[in-house]
């Protein structure tokens, strides 16, 4: 039987405990390290390359999302599961575009938890079922207006703030709250991210 190597990062040694004894009763799931801070998390990630991470959003000092953005510029097999109180679905984009493969929220985590290893061990998006539909939280379109998603695709193409404006034919500043927008709606922060999000759901 392969063993599966995780490591858990939690700034609470209970919650650590908890869901290493839970992962602990599945026979070949190991438990390989535990980080208390992002940080910490983004060099235990480098040192043991495991092949799953399960990691609070929020601890202090770098938080769960910028640590799981750095794992991600060394690491893409490594399969990342958030673990937040919060189901606002921008945190969960925001999550699932940075690079995790899961959010669980943590008042389900002792009912899901082992279900969500083996989802992500076997290459889906896993999502507490309390969470919105998968398809609207993973995609992120449907809470886009109209002229959002106008302004989306004119970024894609290429094109700058004073050609979108005129493109969409609004002043310089409306094309820029547009943009604006976009980022603070599909968790997105810079140019880039919103052009490969574009081109990953055919908005070209």
């Amino acid at each position: 039987m392969k063993r599966v190597r995780i490591l858990l990062a939690d700034d609470h040694a209970i919650v650590r405990d908890g869901l290493q004894a839970l992962l602990h009763s599945r026979p070949g799931y190991q438990v390989v390290g535990q980080a208390d801070t992002g940080q910490e998390a983004i060099a235990l990630a480098g040192k043991l390359r495991p092949d799953v991470i399960i990691m609070d959003i929020h601890m202090p000092g770098m938080d769960g999302i910028e640590a799981v953005r750095t794992i991600r510029s060394f690491s893409l097999k490594t399969r990342i599961i958030m673990l937040s109180m919060y189901s606002d679905p921008l945190y969960v984009r925001q999550a699932l575009r940075l690079g995790a493969n899961g959010y669980l929220l943590k008042q389900a985590a002792a009912a899901g938890l082992l279900e969500a290893v083996d989802c992500v061990l076997s290459g889906k998006k896993y999502l507490s079922p309390e969470l919105e539909t998968d398809a609207e939280i993973l995609s992120g379109i449907s809470h886009l207006t109209p002229r959002e998603q106008e302004t989306l695709k004119y970024i894609a193409r290429g094109l700058k703030g004073k050609e979108i404006a005129s493109a969409l034919g609004v002043s310089v500043n409306t094309a820029k709250s547009y943009r604006t927008r976009l980022m603070n709606k599909l968790g997105l922060h810079d140019i880039a991210s919103l052009t490969r999000f574009a081109l990953e759901h055919d908005l070209t």
